[in-house]
C-alpha cells in the first residue's frame, strides 16, 4: 500500500501548478493567463541534426581521399 503524502496528492501539486502559472503571468505575460500557461507547458522542442551531419560527412568525405 502507498503511504499518501502531502507533496504527491494531487491537490497539492496542482495548487502549486496554479500558483505558478499566475505568478508567470502576472510577471511576464502581462497577466495574460493563456499565454503563460501555453509558454509553461509547451513541450520541448525536438531539433533534429540531419543536415549538420550530412554537411560534416560531406566534408570529411571530400577531405579525405
Amino acid at each position: 500500500q502507498v503511504e499518501t503524502s502531502a507533496f504527491a496528492s494531487d491537490k497539492t501539486l496542482r495548487g502549486m501548478m496554479d500558483e505558478m502559472e499566475a505568478l508567470y503571468a502576472s510577471h511576464f505575460a502581462h497577466g495574460d493567463q493563456k499565454r503563460a500557461k501555453t509558454r509553461l507547458r509547451a513541450g520541448g522542442v525536438n531539433k533534429t541534426h540531419h543536415y549538420s551531419t550530412f554537411r560534416s560527412g560531406m566534408l570529411l568525405g571530400i577531405g579525405v581521399p
